[in-house]
């Protein structure tokens, strides 16, 4: 995680976590070689109700 709010008490990843709720996030992948992901890089989290959540 690079999101400072990663280290404040009760941020969002936090909130995610306790409750079981998918939490939408900004990411970028670095791939391999073969263009497999071996490391994401979170930076920001989105409000909750998009379209779009990864479960």
């Amino acid at each position: 995680m690079i999101d400072p709010i990663f280290s404040l008490p009760n941020n969002p990843y936090v909130e995610a976590m306790c409750l079981a709720y998918a939490l939408p996030f900004l990411a970028k992948a670095e791939l391999d070689a073969n263009g497999n992901p071996i490391k994401l890089y979170i930076s920001d989290t989105k409000e909750r109700g998009l379209d779009f959540v990864w479960k």
